[in-house]
């Protein structure tokens, strides 16, 4: 199977899964999460041991004034004025002048750490819910991934914990209404009885990551002081019309700094114009973050569709089934009540966590494993019709199985 990095296609294939995370996931809780902090530890590493500022002293400076000069103005907050504008005189006047006052330069690495953890929020927020209900999922998932041998072991927990989710049967409209809302997401821990409670959880995940994806627009938009929603529009504008990369507002490469040193009795004030070189690899961190975060906008868009219709779909959960016992028993379709045991297998045995779980798998393991995990589970389903109808076992549960050799030709249409 070759893979493409097509967003349509990310999500299905397990060579961009790491421990059933699908691409969206991976990009978010990993490669965003790793890129940010070395970017932060990058700037960090020129503030400490580099120049992050330069600034044109008087020339009756001594060096160490020149060094007190610049790192009084690093932390302090410097402004902005117009090339060819007037500066006032006096410091009084500079005051009731509405100039552009910028001080955050030296939180840059600080806001980076903090965007590192607040994209990653949901993620935590999976994991410190998600083995509360039922099955639990990361175990299951780590269970596959150190032993193949395991799917007995995993087919007999989810069956051990099917009581949980008898309610699912119920024909209650109030059940099936509960069942719905707890699927979707925000409701999540109505489902705990219900079979829905880590599929509702799992989409809510997706929806939380979306919201600080979105949230992180504003946010920056507050503490950069500038729009950064058209913020890469503005950029590629400039580079159209003017023919290079403008400088932009956030992240001025000049900046005025006023300070005052007390000379006996006497308060002598300062102002020198001072240079950020620092500044130009912070404008190019931010400005590859705004196009990497319409990357993840696009990605966790595709991932919540994908996994929304995939999980609550009849038709797609049927797919699924019909998919496995394709493999599992060749010939079920031509046998009447075989098919409808396996409608009955697939929408009233099994329920939406379990779906969850199996796709999972399949996505951290393959096709095969979530393959053996499913033919367990059938079989146990099989034996238990026959057992509440006073019949032996059947014959030939596991019919002839036919051989698979790569996960797209069995792959759902």
């Amino acid at each position: 199977m070759t893979p493409s990095f097509d967003l349509v296609g990310l999500s299905e294939y397990s060579l961009f899964t790491i421990n059933g995370e699908d691409a969206a996931t991976i990009l978010t809780s990993r490669i965003t999460f790793i890129a940010l902090v070395v970017c932060a530890a990058f700037l960090s590493g020129i503030a400490l041991i580099g120049d992050p500022i330069e600034c044109w002293c008087p020339a009756q400076f001594t060096d160490s004034m020149c060094n007190y000069t610049k790192s009084l103005c690093w932390i302090s907050e410097n402004y902005v004025i117009d090339e060819n504008g007037p500066l006032p005189f006096t410091l009084e006047d500079r005051e009731e002048m509405p100039l552009r006052e910028m001080g955050f330069y030296p939180l840059v690495p600080f806001i980076l750490l903090g965007l590192a953890f607040f994209l990653n929020t949901p993620h935590f927020f999976w994991t410190a819910w998600q083995a509360y209900g039922g099955v639990n999922v990361a175990h299951a998932v780590e269970m596959a991934v150190q032993d193949e041998g395991n799917a007995d072991n995993i087919a007999f927990n989810i069956s051990f914990n099917r009581p949980s989710a008898m309610k699912f049967r119920g024909s209650s409209y109030i059940a099936k209404f509960i069942t719905l809302v707890s699927a979707v997401g925000p409701l999540f821990f109505l489902g705990y009885d219900f079979g829905t409670f880590q599929t509702g959880l799992f989409l809510l995940t997706r929806l939380l990551t979306l919201g600080t994806i979105i949230a992180a627009f504003p946010l920056l938009s507050a503490v950069l002081q500038v729009n950064f929603f058209t913020w890469g529009f503005d950029l590629a504008r400039g580079i159209y019309f003017d023919g290079e990369v403008p400088e932009l507002y956030a992240f001025p490469r000049a900046t005025m700094c006023d300070f005052k040193v007390r000379q006996m009795n006497n308060i002598q004030p300062y102002t020198v114009q001072c240079v950020l070189p620092i500044n130009m690899w912070s404008e190019k961190v931010f400005i590859a973050f705004w196009f990497w975060l319409g990357l993840l906008l696009l990605a966790h868009l595709h991932s919540y569709q994908y996994w929304f219709r995939k999980l609550l779909f009849p038709g797609s959960r049927r797919a699924y089934v019909s998919k496995h016992m394709s493999v599992i028993s060749p010939r079920w379709k031509n046998d009447k009540r075989k098919k409808k045991l396996v409608e009955d297998f697939a929408h009233k045995h099994l329920v939406f966590d379990h779906f969850l779980l199996l796709r999972v798998l399949e996505l951290a393991t393959g096709f095969v494993f979530a393959n053996d995990v499913l033919k367990t589970l059938w079989k146990k389903y099989e034996e238990g019709v026959a057992e509440r109808e006073g019949r032996p076992p059947p014959d030939e549960v596991l019919a002839a199985t036919a051989p698979v050799t790569d996960d797209a030709d069995l792959k759902e249409q």
